[in-house]
């Protein structure tokens, strides 16, 4: 993720309240699915990105031993 003021042609924009979100086309297909939230905790606050179509992966525990 990163800031940025330009549209491209084929881009999406998506409109939330008062949010703008420009999502590029690449981006688009990996995100089709997810839920992108806005958290904060304890630990600090930040974008999660829950995908329902993830088959595996990093746990993202930080033992690098369980992962592949």
């Amino acid at each position: 993720m990163a800031l940025d003021e330009s549209v491209n042609p084929n881009d999406t924009l998506v409109e939330i309240n008062d949010l703008k979100f420009v999502v590029d086309s690449e981006a688009a297909k990996a995100l089709r699915g997810c839920v992108v939230d806005y958290v904060t905790s304890w630990r600090g606050a930040g974008f999660t990105i829950k995908n329902p179509n993830d088959t595996g992966g990093c746990a993202g525990c930080g033992d690098k031993g369980t992962c592949g």
